[in-house]
C-alpha cells in the first residue's frame, strides 16, 4: 500500500469485493437519511428552528458520508449505487403550526436516533471486520459523526 492514502479522492486500499458489496448496501440508507433529514428541516423551518438547522447540519454530514462511502466502494472493487425508497409522511401543520410542530419533533427525533443506532452499529461492525487501516479510518470518520449526531438528536429531544 503506498503512504498517500488518496489520490484523486480515491482512497487507496486493498481490493475487497465483498466489502465493497457490504460497504455498497449501506449507501441506500445514508441517501435515504439525506432525504429524510432535508424533508425534516424544510417542514420544521419557521416552525422550531432550532430542530431545522439540526437536521440540515445533519444532512450535509450524510452527503459527505455518501460521497466517502461511494469512493470507497469504488476503491475496493465495487460500483457505488444506491435504490433509496423514501416516503415522507403526510403532516399538515398549516393551521396553528407551533401546538402541531412539538409531537411531530418528538416523532422524527425518536426515528432518526433508531436509526444513527443503527448507523454505528453497522460503521463499527466495518471498523472492526477490516484490516485495511484506510477502510478503518474512513468507517472511524463516519462512525464519529454518527454518534455525534446521536448526541446532538438526544439533547434536542430532551429539551423538547
Amino acid at each position: 500500500m503506498n503512504e498517500n492514502p488518496n489520490v484523486g479522492g480515491v482512497p487507496r486500499v486493498t481490493p475487497d469485493p465483498r466489502l465493497a458489496a457490504r460497504i455498497a448496501r449501506s449507501l441506500s440508507d445514508v441517501m435515504g437519511a439525506i432525504h429524510t433529514y432535508e424533508f425534516q428541516s424544510t417542514l420544521l423551518e419557521g416552525i422550531d428552528n432550532e430542530a431545522s438547522r439540526l437536521f440540515s447540519s445533519i444532512a450535509m454530514d450524510e452527503m459527505r458520508h455518501y460521497r466517502m462511502l461511494s469512493m470507497l466502494v469504488r476503491a475496493l472493487g465495487g460500483t457505488p449505487g444506491a435504490n433509496a425508497r423514501v416516503s415522507t409522511p403526510r403532516i399538515d401543520l398549516s393551521e396553528d403550526a407551533s401546538c402541531r410542530a412539538l409531537p411531530v419533533v418528538r416523532r422524527f427525533l425518536a426515528a432518526d436516533m433508531r436509526d444513527e443506532v443503527a448507523a454505528i452499529s453497522e460503521y463499527r461492525s466495518i471498523a472492526e471486520s477490516t484490516a485495511d487501516p484506510a477502510v478503518r479510518t474512513i468507517m472511524e470518520e463516519i462512525l464519529s459523526d454518527e454518534q455525534r449526531h446521536y448526541r446532538a438528536l438526544s439533547d434536542l429531544l430532551g429539551r423538547v
